[in-house]
């Protein structure tokens, strides 16, 4: 009887710290104004036999308070063996974006206005404080990126809930977050997710209801929080 008042002891311990740094962590996420960021996404879509990948890389700085980014992003998309490779530059002010596409034959900038949730579905932080609100620490243990140690927590989100913002069903998602034991500032984060999409299809022989699997990794660094940021006009 005694052991087992020991090991619940325990437990109720471990998960009163996790749901303090959890606590801790989100505080700090609010308080990010700038940083800096390298993102790498790899989705692996598939419709049957048929298959399809990509694999995006992006780094540059974003400005939440005056509302600037600049962005470079390097796309290889391999459809049937085939693979095209594309390159953007994009400066965005406010609600107005400069795309700058890179082509064989040169370059050419594109003005246009964003979408009215551009900013929030621009903001890491935002997004991570979401997930955060809809998750359970299953375990935190400790880890080192960039020479930064860190907690590493394990995220287990309610998949009901980010099912609801979205037509696509979501079949599984594991997330890991890196932060900072210094100032639980975020240093990396890793999500991982299997999603699905129903749609009909009739074409030729190939006739019903069919369901498109994504297969998505996204793997982000946060760098230089709270810095001065910087972006000029494009030239």
């Amino acid at each position: 009887m005694k052991r087992f008042a020991v090991i619940l002891l325990a437990i109720l311990l471990c998960m009163c710290a996790q749901s303090d740094i959890k606590q801790k962590v989100i505080d700090s996420l609010e308080k990010v104004r700038t940083y800096g960021f390298r993102l790498e996404v790899v989705s692996n879509t598939s419709l049957g036999n048929v298959t399809m990948s990509s694999i995006s890389n992006s780094t540059g700085v974003i400005d939440l308070v005056n509302k600037t980014l600049h962005m470079n992003t390097t796309t290889v998309v391999d459809r049937f063996g085939f693979k095209h490779t594309s390159k953007t530059e994009t400066f965005v002010f406010n609600d107005t974006a400069y795309v700058r596409v890179h082509t064989k034959n040169g370059t050419k900038l594109i003005k246009t206005n964003v979408s009215e949730d551009f900013w929030r579905r621009s903001n890491s932080m935002e997004q991570l404080i979401e997930l955060l609100k809809i998750s359970k620490v299953t375990n935190v243990s400790s880890g080192v990126v960039g020479g930064v140690e860190c907690y590493v927590l394990n995220l287990k989100p309610n998949v009901k809930k980010l099912s609801q913002k979205s037509t696509s069903l979501l079949k599984e998602i594991h997330v890991k977050l890196f932060v900072s034991k210094k100032t639980f500032y975020p240093v990396k984060a890793e999500v991982t997710s299997v999603v699905e999409t129903p749609m009909t299809i009739s074409m030729g022989s190939l006739k019903g209801n069919v369901s498109v699997v994504h297969r998505i990794k996204t793997v982000e660094y946060f760098y230089d929080i709270n810095e001065p940021v910087k972006v000029e006009m494009p030239r």
